[in-house]
């Protein structure tokens, strides 16, 4: 008889072979792109993000992030954009400032946001499609990924800078120790765009100073000398130690002025919505580590559109987007060992990832992490190492540098040995994984923007036009408020609502300048600065009452259900008509949750105009 077959060699034989197969094909259309001379494809690529762009703008309704910030910038002095407005948006008052004169010279609303986030956004692309160190066909794919084209961009808010600001650090990185000047620069564009800014900038400059130290070690080893002395001289040279002195006080300014009062909603929130003890802190921690990465190319684990301590995270989806996330880390490791870059991730990624679960993130927050592995990854393939060649993992893939993933093959006609073949086949993985991770983020794109288009992602476009549309525009209007508390949760002192943080009259206020807003933050001596700022039940009081003294509105606008117009002895609802109504809600990765506002106008007023009731359908 004959010696049996080895069916489990021949299986793993015929998988790896297809692995491979795959990962060479995928290498092959990466080559043939690469080998187009001229710069047309990099020309199309930016003229398709411009177009998409803008055309995204047409469709794009801002919602209340978008909103605020111009009514921020439009009503608020300098002062309180820069000192009083981060102790309750949390962010430093940059953003603001870009809005500003565009605001404050009544230029057209959408369209300056629009201009404004592509200035950044744009620039950002610019950089990355014509100097990063990636393979063509990286360069051309990456600009319409959902984060960079979609969720920063096309949503108008402050990461449009941190693009930018990641862009040129990746960019200024290699020569940092030559000309540290505009490295650091970066680092403090990065600081004024963000908090998350301020913690990655940090750990980029410990991870750099422990380089120093290193590189100290090494010439001491060499030469005759101190360790210590070759690290201040290293630490001195070409005015580091006062980039980054200047750097730490820049820094330090931020923190003091974006450090929360206890009166701003998010720390209040916090203290009546408990995240769980240690137990909780822990969950967060294990997403943010392990389960944030993957979440911002493969997973859709953390899709509540909700604060970080309020997410409802399923078992399995957590522990299986952590296990790809440490899988994910320890390749990264690898690689970032390779190039003696692993500090410069996981120093900042491990302070993000703190900071981020015990402090504050949003779902849109977690884009964070993946522009900062991009921007790593970028100055890890932009790094020279001692010779003029790029990284050696990402050549040996062919989808980020020259080369194919044949490298590891033996002499024709040898045959290869099975670590030959899993090593192989590894090499393969990793084309097929980073294809699979930008079909998936184009399908995010695609339908996120479908799901923009096919109805309203913020309200106050519409209705202010339907408003305009039957003479309404200059009407007293009296907007729903936003309940932020659970009843039962509401400390002593505060009450279930807050009547300054209102939803709707941001929304539309940028578009019914001459409308009588009666709750507008102006009309109650209040300042779109302090909006996050929470008001106590003898405050709120006296704000119900100069809403009461304006008399009987002629307009409701908010909730579907206006149960929230409470304690206002003018306004019953039944002396009201529900002439409009609209479903609206943000995007999160193609899928949207929607929500229900409406427009009431006073019964006298709808008769006389014509207008047509819409039945309420009320809730039990």
């Amino acid at each position: 008889m004959g010696k049996p077959k080895n069916t489990k060699s021949s299986t793993d034989g015929a998988i790896f072979s297809l692995i491979e197969k795959i990962g060479n094909g995928i290498n092959k259309i990466s080559d043939r792109i690469e080998n187009i001379k001229g710069s047309f494809p990099e020309i199309l690529a930016m003229l398709l993000y411009t177009v998409g762009h803008f055309m995204m703008m047409l469709v794009h309704e801002p919602w209340f992030d978008e909103a605020l910030a111009w009514l921020i910038a439009r009503d608020s002095s300098i002062k309180q954009i820069l000192f009083e407005a981060p102790h309750y948006e949390g962010h430093p008052g940059l953003w603001h400032l870009m809005l500003a004169p565009f605001a404050k010279l009544g230029a057209p609303y959408e369209l300056s946001l629009a201009v404004i986030s592509f200035i950044f956004s744009g620039a950002a692309i610019a950089i990355l499609i014509w100097k990063a160190p990636f393979k063509r066909i990286l360069r051309l794919l990456l600009p319409f990924t959902y984060f960079l084209f979609y969720q920063y961009s096309v949503v108008s808010r402050p990461y449009c800078m941190m693009m930018l600001a990641f862009a040129l650090i990746a960019l200024f990185y290699k020569d940092r120790n030559i000309k540290p000047g505009r490295y650091v620069a970066a680092l403090a564009f990065l600081c004024a765009t963000s908090a998350y800014g301020v913690v990655i900038a940090g750990g980029m400059c410990i991870a750099w100073l422990i380089q120093l130290w290193a590189e100290a070690g090494e010439n001491a080893k060499n030469q005759t000398g101190s360790r210590i002395k070759g690290f201040f001289k290293g630490v001195a040279g070409k005015g580091k130690i006062f980039y980054l002195a200047a750097l730490l006080a820049y820094a330090l300014s931020i923190i003091v002025r974006i450090m929360p009062t206890d009166k701003t909603y998010a720390t209040i929130r916090a203290e009546m919505n408990p995240s769980g003890g240690m137990g909780g802190f822990l969950r967060h921690l294990f997403y943010t580590m392990f389960g944030s990465l993957p979440d911002t190319v493969l997973t859709n684990t953390y899709s509540d559109l909700n604060v970080l301590s309020n997410a409802g995270f399923s078992r399995s989806e957590l522990i299986t987007s952590g296990i790809l996330g440490i899988l994910i880390l320890i390749v990264i490791f690898v690689y970032g060992r390779k190039k003696r870059e692993a500090l410069t991730f996981f120093i900042p990624y491990t302070m993000l990832a703190v900071f981020s679960a015990i402090v504050y993130i949003f779902t849109f927050h977690i884009g964070i992490f993946l522009l900062f592995t991009i921007c790593w990854l970028w100055i890890c393939e932009g790094k020279k190492s001692g010779r003029e060649t790029d990284g050696e993992l990402t050549k040996a893939v062919g989808l980020i540098t020259e080369g194919d993933n044949n490298a590891a093959d033996t002499k024709a006609g040898t045959k290869a040995t099975d670590r030959e073949m899993l090593k192989k086949a590894g090499l393969a993985l990793v084309p097929i994984f980073i294809t699979l991770t930008l079909v998936i983020s184009f399908m995010w794109t695609i339908t996120s923007c479908i799901a923009d288009a096919d109805s309203e992602y913020g309200f106050g476009r519409n209705e202010s036009n339907y408003l305009k549309a039957h003479g309404l525009e200059k009407a007293s209007i009296l907007c729903d408020w936003n309940p932020v508390f659970k009843p039962e949760m509401a400390k002593e002192g505060y009450d279930e609502f807050d009547v300054a943080f209102a939803y709707s009259d941001v929304c539309v206020a940028p578009y019914l300048e001459d409308a009588v807003i009666l709750n507008h933050m102006d009309e109650l001596g209040l300042e779109y600065a302090l909006i996050h700022r929470t008001n106590d039940s003898k405050e709120n009081a006296e704000i119900i009452r100069k809403i009461s003294e304006k008399g009987t509105p002629e307009v409701l606008m908010g909730l579907a259900d206006l149960a929230v117009f409470f304690e206002l002895k003018d306004v019953n609802i039944t002396d009201y008509m529900k002439v409009y109504s609209s479903r609206y809600g943000t995007v999160w990765k193609g899928t949207k949750g929607l929500n229900s506002s409406a427009v009431y106008v006073r019964r006298d007023i709808a008769e006389e105009k014509g207008l047509k009731e819409i039945k309420i359908e009320r809730q039990e």
